[in-house]
C-alpha cells in the first residue's frame, strides 16, 4: 500500500488525484492533503532516524543511550522505550511492512505497543503471529480519510488480542505505585527483565546481599541474583543506617 504524493496546484489536480488515487486512507497519511502529507514525511523520517540507531547485539547498550543522549538532548527513559517499541516492531513482519507502507504510526503509538506487548510471551511464535496478524489488521483502513486509532485505542485492542491468548494476563497497563511497591516482568527479544519498587532501605539490603555473594564466589552479579533469588545460596548483611544530626 504505497503512498502516492499528488501536485496539490489547481482544482483540476485535486479533482484527479482523487479519482486516481487510494480509496482506503487514514486522515493522517492523505496522498490529497499538504498537511497530512508533510507529517507523514516526518514520520517516515523519525522511523527511519530510530532503526538506523537501533544497537547491535554485541554493542554496549549504556554507552549507546549515552552517546544518545548527548546527540539528541533526550533523557534516558525517552530514549529507552523508543529503541525498544523500533525493536519490538521488528518483531512483528506484518505490521512493520504495513508501517513501512503508510509510516501512519508515530512513536507514541509506537512506544504504546511495546508497553503492552511487554506483558506477552513473545517466545510463542504462534501467538506472536497471531498478535502480529490482528493488529495489522485493526491497524489497516478500511476507507477514504479515516481516523487513525489513538495510543489508547490501540493499547485497548492489543490487551484484547492478547487477553484472547492468555486470560490471566491483565488488562490494566497502569502500574502499582502505592506504598508496598511493584513487581513487573517484561520480555523482549528473547530477554527478560525485572523491575522491582521498593523502599530505600529494602533495596540497600538486597544490594548489599547480592554484591557479596558475588564477591564471596566469585561470579557476576546477575549470576549472584539469580541464586539467590532461586534459594541457592545464602548469604548475611549486616546493613548500618545512621542520620548525620551535625547537617541541616
Amino acid at each position: 500500500m504505497d503512498t502516492i504524493e499528488f501536485n496539490l496546484g489547481s482544482m483540476v489536480e485535486r479533482e484527479l488525484a482523487r479519482l486516481l488515487g487510494p480509496k482506503k486512507y487514514y486522515a493522517v497519511s492523505s496522498p490529497f492533503e499538504r498537511e497530512s502529507i508533510a507529517g507523514r514525511r516526518i514520520r517516515e523520517a523519525d522511523y527511519e532516524l530510530w532503526q538506523s540507531m537501533l544497537p547491535d547485539l554485541e554493542e554496549d547498550y549504556q554507552l549507546v543511550i549515552a552517546n544518545l543522549k548527548r546527540l539528541m538532548g533526550r533523557g534516558e527513559g525517552y530514549l529507552s522505550t523508543a529503541l525498544y517499541a523500533h525493536v519490538r516492531i521488528n518483531e512483528m513482519p506484518k505490521l512493520k511492512a504495513l508501517q513501512e507502507s503508510m509510516f501512519h504510526l508515530d512513536l507514541e503509538r509506537l512506544k504504546a505497543i511495546d508497553a503492552v506487548m511487554s506483558k506477552a510471551d513473545v517466545s510463542d511464535k504462534e501467538d506472536l503471529g497471531v498478535i502480529d496478524t490482528e493488529l495489522s489488521e485493526y491497524l489497516t483502513p478500511t476507507r477514504a480519510n479515516q481516523l487513525l486509532p489513538s495510543a489508547n485505542d490501540i493499547r485497548k485492542k492489543l490487551n484484547s488480542i492478547i487477553q484472547s491468548l492468555d486470560d490471566t494476563i491483565s488488562t490494566d497497563d497502569t502500574a502499582p505505585r502505592d506504598e508496598e511497591g511493584s513487581f513487573e516482568v517484561a520480555y523482549r527479544e528473547g530477554d527478560a527483565y525485572i523491575n522491582v519498587r521498593l523502599n530505600p532501605v529494602e533495596a540497600k539490603k538486597i544490594e548489599n546481599r547480592v554484591r557479596k555473594y558475588a564477591k564471596q564466589h566469585k561470579i557476576t552479579e546477575v549470576e549472584a541474583f539469580q541464586q539467590l533469588i532461586a534459594g541457592e545460596g545464602t548469604t548475611d548483611i549486616l546493613l548500618n543506617i545512621y542520620r548525620a544530626h551535625d547537617v541541616d
